[in-house]
């Protein structure tokens, strides 16, 4: 019985050694594309303070090119698993891409801060596994009761913003 833990570690640490070199379902060298000028989220938005430091709190870190990568997302298979839910995060919604974003349009981006309210409001944002080795990132109900009061009001202001533009071009034709 005092045999089991060696021979556990001796078939473990091999393995693990392993995971290291082969090439995982990611590219295991975590990385940030460039940030453009212009076209992050913050050139696009008008935030309210309380909503960009929800953003930079808890959203930023996965969803734009500006993820600080831990020094276990060099290591497999978590650096698979972490790679695999950044890119993910990034094609749901990338702050440093907002500009060029498909539907990323002043009008479209409501549905966007709308869904991101109701995330947040349900828990599913940001993610548990992600709050358990980032506890700083947990979002107080006042910090989300502020991000929703300012998505309201910005949708309200790009409902307006369409309304005029639609105005502007019913009476040119």
């Amino acid at each position: 019985m005092k045999q089991l833990p060696w021979t556990l570690f001796g078939v473990a640490a091999p393995l693990f050694l392993i995971l290291q070199v082969l090439p995982g379902p990611a590219s295991n060298s975590p990385k940030n594309p460039p940030i453009v000028a212009g076209q992050s989220v913050r050139d696009q938005v008008p935030f309210s303070p309380a909503a960009a430091q929800v953003i930079e709190k808890s959203c930023i870190n996965c969803h734009s090119n500006e993820t600080k990568w831990p020094w276990y997302s060099r290591v497999a298979p978590a650096s698979w698993l972490i790679e695999k839910d950044v890119q993910k995060a990034r094609r749901t919604m990338n702050f440093s891409d907002w500009a060029t974003q498909k539907g990323r349009k002043p009008e479209t981006a409501i549905g966007a801060w709308q869904a991101s309210c109701i995330d947040l409001q349900q828990g599913r944002m940001p993610p548990k596994p992600y709050l358990i080795l980032h506890p700083e990132a947990r979002l107080s109900h006042q910090e989300i009761d502020d991000f929703c009061q300012w998505t309201k009001q910005e949708t309200a202001r790009l409902i307006q913003m369409k309304r005029a533009r639609l105005q502007k071009s019913s009476f040119s034709h």
